[in-house]
């Protein structure tokens, strides 16, 4: 089953570190999606004490078949294309 990642905005992270699901994805999100305050505490964290645009990321995990949110993850580094 193919999935895709959506990253999360810097405000989307910050209303998850106030126990806020961003309003526009809550609807198609499951029970258990998003990840809980104190990890995107420390993800806003880690971001403002790396360079800029150094990471850490943070992606919701969207089901393609029929586009709900069915988990989260990161990477402590900016992703990019290729070597």
């Amino acid at each position: 089953m193919p999935f895709t990642l959506l990253p999360l905005t810097p405000p989307q992270l910050q209303g998850l570190a106030n126990s806020q699901a961003p309003a526009d994805l809550a609807a198609v999100a499951e029970d258990g999606a998003f990840p809980p305050p104190f990890v995107a505490v420390r993800a806003m964290k880690l971001a403002a004490d790396g360079p800029a645009g150094a990471g850490p990321t943070w992606f919701l995990i969207r089901r393609a078949a029929d586009g709900r949110l069915v988990g989260a993850c990161g990477c402590k580094a900016l992703l990019h294309a290729g070597p």
